[in-house]
């Protein structure tokens, strides 16, 4: 009962195949000299990869010989990107940045000395916070006042032109007509 199953690679022959498309892959892009893709976090662009490579995600993952062969190539993209942050920033770089943790104020460690002038300061930015929020109120309320005044202009031109027209009228013993 062979049934056209013949025709069919085994999983064995398609992990060797996945294999063998992910090993030329990744050979085209070294020379090229590129890594694998990233995303805008910085890390890599796994669905990406697979369809570059015509691989299966989950092949990435669950073929032992696909996994060790993309770890590898995930590692060298990745310290090739570190190596690149360093080399524009400085020796030490990717370690003194991995040490920086995002804080509000309050969590910062701030010594005795400083932490009146932090209190002021943040005061500080309070109060011109109240005032940008009252100036722009005000500035919403002249804008408005503007164009109302701008709609009293139009109307006093319009009944300005009807006077001098009425007025043209009356000096050249024409009927002014109704209005």
């Amino acid at each position: 009962m062979s049934g056209g199953c013949d025709d069919m690679p085994s999983g064995i022959e398609t992990a060797r195949e996945n294999v063998r498309k992910f090993a030329a892959y990744w050979d085209g892009l070294r020379a090229a000299g590129e890594y694998l893709p990233l995303k805008k976090d910085g890390t890599i662009w796994v669905d990406k990869v697979a369809a570059d490579a015509e691989v299966g995600k989950s092949a990435l993952r669950q073929n032992p010989a696909l996994k060790e062969l993309y770890t590898q190539a995930a590692d060298e993209t990745l310290d090739a990107h570190r190596k690149a942050v360093e080399t524009q920033l400085g020796e030490g770089a990717g370690e003194r940045a991995s040490q920086f943790k995002t804080a509000t104020l309050d969590a910062l460690t701030v010594p005795d000395a400083e932490k009146d002038k932090v209190k002021s300061l943040e005061r500080r930015v309070s109060d011109l916070e109240k005032q940008l929020a009252v100036a722009d109120v005000a500035h919403k309320q002249a804008l408005d006042k503007l164009k109302r005044l701008e709609g009293v202009e139009r109307e006093n031109e319009r009944l300005r032109l009807l006077v001098e027209r009425y007025e043209f009228q009356i000096d050249n013993g024409v009927n002014p007509g109704p209005y």
